[in-house]
């Protein structure tokens, strides 16, 4: 039987040649429970038809979404994962403020899961995928301190070159260093020269990824800012 939920959306991020969503549930029933919509690949990511709502356009940060689907689909970590009902398509239900962001965050986690494992160039941005089962979800909804952004440009094999993101932070008195797989904030940060850029205020998404070589990785997967959240992007 299908079933549908309304969430705020707080990641919109880059997963294979398609999207990640996730979101928290609005309303009273199962009010600030985590959301991921996945598709039925395997790999889940959404594809832009998958994830357009009835109005023509893709969603944004903040958007408040009717959205169908056919099944609870959880594994492993990713404890929050539904799979969308392609039948019908997602309803734009309003916008979240961002004066309420504050009640979204998950005030509990005093830690961003588990520290101590570092990828080359990560602080705290990784954990050993053998670790992550007995996580009870994959999602986070913080606000850090001392966040800055920094944009580099990176060698890659046969002389390519390929610009990335870190969000660098401080979170319960523990440093982080993350991949932001945003493409808008990417897109906004490549207009700028490599360097550090401080953000002064902002509230992230942390999600864990699914396995690469052994780890799951924790990824910025959303950052808002009041700007942001005033475009809508």
């Amino acid at each position: 039987m299908t079933y549908s939920k309304t969430i705020v959306c707080l990641a919109s991020s880059r997963k294979m040649s398609g999207r990640c969503i996730a979101g928290k549930v609005c309303g009273t029933v199962a009010a600030g429970r985590w959301i991921r919509p996945v598709s039925e690949r395997e790999s889940e990511e959404l594809s832009d038809d998958e994830y357009r709502c009835d109005d023509g356009t893709l969603p944004a940060l903040l958007d408040i979404l009717w959205i169908p689907f056919k099944e609870p689909a959880p594994h492993a970590c990713q404890t929050e994962n539904h799979v969308v009902d392609t039948s019908a398509r997602w309803k734009k239900m309003g916008a979240f403020h961002w004066n309420y962001l504050d009640k979204l965050v998950d005030h509990d986690a005093q830690t961003l899961w588990t520290n101590g494992c570092s990828s080359r160039g990560g602080v705290n941005d990784r954990i050993r995928a053998e670790e992550t089962g007995h996580l009870p979800g994959s999602l986070l909804f913080i606000k850090p301190l001392d966040l800055s952004i920094t944009v580099v440009t990176q060698q890659e094999p046969f002389g390519k070159k390929r610009r990335r993101l870190r969000a660098a932070f401080r979170y319960c008195d523990a440093r982080y260093s993350l991949g932001v797989p945003d493409p808008i904030f990417e897109e906004a940060y490549f207009r700028k020269d490599d360097g550090e850029y401080a953000v002064p205020e902002a509230y992230i998404c942390v999600s864990l990824s699914e396995p690469f070589e052994g780890f799951r990785y924790k990824l910025a997967a959303a950052i808002i800012t009041p700007e942001r959240a005033q475009r809508g992007s």
